[in-house]
């Protein structure tokens, strides 16, 4: 086992603070070819998207081209980085050698974007790979062989990033509903990082009552003692639709949620999932985005724009 003792998470200390607001893109996606939406749309375009809704960071990842033009595209623009690292645990290897190939790939990154990129998160919903027998929210629920992978991999990618730039915030998440016992299992095994993150969509509910079994899901995140962040968020039953205006009025509500509540969960940013519609995907995941396939605004846009127009002093 790469983790220590168990230690007991305590509720975090929050104070009054603002909301840091961002989106989500796919700009590590090169083979997807010209027509994809995030290779068709150009980052300055991206960056000018973001900016034009109020919206000051960007969670995404590179390859290729992309990651020499990112960060100064960014920077340019006035728009902070979050990267994504979406390394996959190998299913083949044990822990060890997971925690070897996440190091030494998060280590160099970290080392060649220091000074441009600071704030990392470890891989995307790696409890959803682990995958699980219940609703996510105890530890004994979760598939023991593939979690201790995943365990190598995380924390592999938590200490190369610190150890490429040891001023680097490393985020783990959970894809939301009441998976937060994934992250207890890390953290009980004695993982690690500097901020938590989950990901909330209009069929989980509440974020304070989840569907899942009514649970304070805020609140538990906070109690890990860290700040938290929402990285993705958005309505995926009007995205399934289509239906703009259900999906703007959605994203208007839970953004007045979270400014709500933010002191009381540490909540210190928030991410709407995604900037551009992918509609070479199918269901939800087509029409995510708040602005086309080709840039173009939509309702959500407008929403989100007007949310954080009335929300300034």
């Amino acid at each position: 086992m790469l983790g220590g003792c168990a230690l007991a998470p305590s509720l975090a200390q929050s104070s009054d603070q603002s909301i840091q607001w961002g989106a989500n893109g796919h700009n590590d996606r090169p083979d997807s070819g010209p027509n994809y939406a995030y290779n068709r749309v150009s980052l300055a375009e991206q960056m000018r998207l973001l900016t034009g809704a109020g919206l000051t960071w960007y969670r995404t990842g590179c390859s290729g081209s992309s990651c020499g033009a990112l960060p100064a595209t960014a920077k340019a623009h006035g728009v902070k980085l979050l990267w994504g690292l979406e390394r996959w645990p190998d299913a083949h290897a044990d822990e060890h050698a997971n925690y070897r190939g996440a190091f030494d790939y998060a280590a160099e990154i970290a080392r060649r974007y220091r000074g441009q990129i600071d704030y990392f998160e470890a891989s995307n919903e790696v409890d959803v790979w682990v995958g699980m027998n219940g609703d996510g929210s105890d530890p004994s629920q979760y598939d023991r062989e593939r979690y201790v992978r995943a365990r190598g991999l995380i924390k592999g990618l938590i200490d190369g990033i610190h150890a490429g730039n040891p001023s680097a915030k490393v985020l783990v998440d959970d894809a939301g509903w009441c998976h937060y016992g994934f992250l207890r299992m890390l953290w009980n095994d004695g993982i690690r990082w500097d901020i938590t993150a989950f990901h909330w969509y209009a069929k989980q509910g509440s974020f304070e009552q989840a569907g899942c079994n009514k649970a304070n899901v805020a609140e538990i995140h906070a109690s890990f003692g860290l700040p938290v962040w929402i990285t993705e968020f958005n309505s995926d039953i009007g995205a399934k639709a289509n239906d703009q205006p259900a999906s703007a009025a959605w994203v208007s509500a839970v953004m007045a949620q979270i400014r709500d509540v933010a002191p009381k969960y540490s909540i210190q940013a928030a991410f709407v999932y995604e900037l551009l519609d992918e509609p070479n995907l199918t269901g939800a995941e087509r029409y995510f985005g708040i602005a086309d396939e080709n840039g173009q605004p939509k309702a959500t846009y407008r929403a989100i724009g007007a949310a954080l127009t009335q929300a300034q002093p």
